[in-house]
């Protein structure tokens, strides 16, 4: 099943991910700063190969066939070229609530890549599979991943005290969620 999810005025557009998506998904994700704010150690590796890009294609794929999950790439607006990641883990349909997790290339950090594509995926996961709640989480660490959720409308809900581990030790994570009532107000129309 192929998916695109776009609005007018987007800097980027969402599409499933495709084997031949590997290269550019490795390229992009082999940087040990994007790898030091993932949480879950040892599912986003560094360095990052196209191995494990396809990899992640297939368990992509996989959840999506199983619908717990929705994992896309992110791709420029303008070029097409695939600039990141972003997915919904965990979609829960009977409390209709999911996790959303996100990453960017380096080198299109900055642009507001993330935060459409943050928009563009709260809108899907609202509008179309009809979830109520999304929540995001992140080290508390990580301000930048924090101020772009917060961007898009998502609040802080909790400070989780050693509630992640990264390289060997225990680090605090924050949880930020938004509702769909609350995203509506944004007006965020996807095709």
């Amino acid at each position: 099943m192929h998916i695109r999810i776009s609005a007018a005025n987007a800097k980027v557009y969402l599409r499933t991910l495709e084997y031949g998506d590997a290269a550019a998904i490795a390229a992009n994700a082999n940087d040990k700063e994007i790898a030091e704010s993932i949480s879950d150690e040892g599912t986003f590796p560094h360095p990052y190969s196209e191995e494990d890009a396809l990899s992640f294609i297939k368990r992509a794929s996989e959840e999506a066939s199983s619908g717990i999950g929705l994992h896309m790439g992110i791709c420029s607006a303008e070029t097409g070229e695939i600039v990141g990641a972003i997915g919904l883990s965990y979609i829960n349909m009977r409390s209709k609530k999911s996790e959303v997790g996100f990453w960017i290339g380096r080198r299109f950090w900055g642009k507001g890549y993330g935060k459409d594509a943050l928009r563009l995926m709260l809108a899907f996961g609202f509008a179309r599979l009809g979830l109520n709640r999304i929540y995001g989480i992140a080290f508390a660490s990580n301000e930048r991943s924090i101020r772009m959720m917060k961007s898009v409308g998502m609040k802080e809900e909790a400070r989780l005290k050693e509630d992640g581990i990264k390289n060997g030790s225990l680090v605090d994570n924050v949880q930020l969620a938004i509702l769909s009532r609350e995203f509506a107000l944004q007006d965020l129309s996807i095709s």
